[in-house]
């Protein structure tokens, strides 16, 4: 391994690990804060974008409002997504991916069905209050899809 490694995910050069394990700390500690800090920047995206989805909508909420409001730059959002239509479709799979592994928990579960369909019951209020703005933001979608089938007919 070289003096330096690459974190591409925030273009800075932060210098591997020495063999005495102190050189170069304060520079590791710095790098290893702003991937934390970048993470942490992208999470506040995911979360602030479902909340203004949910309430707006996705045509009326553009990537400026999202960055404003999440305390990121419009630039950062395009740096962890696409578009707007990749960032949606990143709150949409985290958040059955979420649902689905919280299910796949529950099947290990050993209890009685009345006490699983009990532990499924509680698991769908656990995630609406964990996640109110997936959830929302995903039964507008089924209702966007259920009016769009009705206005077929």
């Amino acid at each position: 391994m070289g003096f330096f490694y690459l974190v591409r995910r925030i273009g800075l050069l932060c210098p591997s690990p020495s063999p005495d394990g102190q050189k170069n700390k304060y520079l590791r500690d710095l790098c290893d804060s702003v991937v934390k800090n970048n993470k942490s920047k992208k999470q506040a995206i995911l979360k602030t974008a479902a909340r203004l989805f949910a309430a707006q909508g996705f045509e009326a909420t553009t990537t400026s409002q999202i960055a404003r409001e999440a305390g990121a730059t419009e630039p950062l959002i395009y740096y962890h997504f696409k578009g707007k239509d990749d960032l949606f479709t990143s709150i949409i799979d985290a958040t059955f991916s979420e649902y689905f592994s919280r299910i796949d928990e529950l099947e290990k579960n050993p209890d009685s069905p009345f006490g699983r369909i009990q532990k499924l019951i509680e698991l769908q209020c656990d995630i609406a209050e964990e996640m109110p703005d997936e959830v929302q933001l995903i039964a507008n979608l089924t209702l966007l899809k259920i009016a769009k089938r009705s206005l077929k007919w």
